[in-house]
């Protein structure tokens, strides 16, 4: 169901992978498509992923430890393409109480995702950055950022025409309640270079406590 897959050896947690220049694609498959990912990653102290292209599976990129003694630290992406995936393109969950912490995604894409672009969720999330790269043409929000997670940035990115199967319903960036210490520095937002629908608001946020 994994393309590349990184867990527990037993009950140790390894580290140091360099992945490079490779292709991830489930272009053509018919049957059953909604419990493959790209890359899933659900226990390391570190890693580096650099010039991969992930095309059609269910989830592109999947940071999700979940058990046990699974936790992912320091993880690094540089021009990794997660792109018309059936839902989101990117996943880093840490809302099974395990850590999702100290991440770098320079000039990666999230594309033409059935659903969010890149999705963030659960308070043990601390950390994530996204830096240049572009998120457009998702069918809903471009980064949803959701209860719990601290310290998300996305910095120099193109975050374009989301919402692309309901016009005007989703967003470029929406924050729910709970997420504290995240930024947006320096991004384009809006509509352009695209024939497809449009994105609501460029950031929202929605009502509830956060900083």
């Amino acid at each position: 169901n994994d393309g590349f897959k990184i867990d527990l050896d037993g009950t140790s947690i390894g580290g140091g992978t360099k992945a490079s220049q490779a292709k991830i694609s489930n272009t053509g498959f018919t049957g059953t498509n909604t419990a493959s990912n790209g890359i899933r990653i659900r226990a390391t102290g570190g890693e580096e992923f650099s010039q991969i292209d992930i095309t059609s599976p269910n989830r592109g990129v999947v940071v999700d430890p979940t058990t046990g003694s699974q936790q992912v630290l320091y993880l690094f992406f540089d021009s990794v393409l997660a792109d018309t995936c059936v839902s989101d393109g990117w996943l880093f969950d840490g809302s099974a109480s395990k850590n999702v912490w100290s991440i770098q995604c320079t000039n990666c894409w999230a594309g033409f995702n059935g659903g969010a672009g890149v999705r963030v969720t659960g308070s043990n999330v601390d950390s994530i950055i996204w830096n240049g790269g572009r998120i457009r043409e998702n069918a809903t929000h471009g980064i949803q950022l959701q209860a719990g997670v601290v310290n998300f940035e996305v910095v120099g990115a193109e975050i374009a025409s989301n919402s692309r199967t309901s016009s005007g319903t989703y967003h470029g960036v929406h924050v729910e309640a709970d997420v504290d210490e995240w930024g947006v520095v320096g991004c384009r937002i809006g509509n352009f270079a695209s024939t497809f629908n449009t994105q609501q608001n460029g950031v929202n946020i929605a009502a509830g406590t956060s900083e």
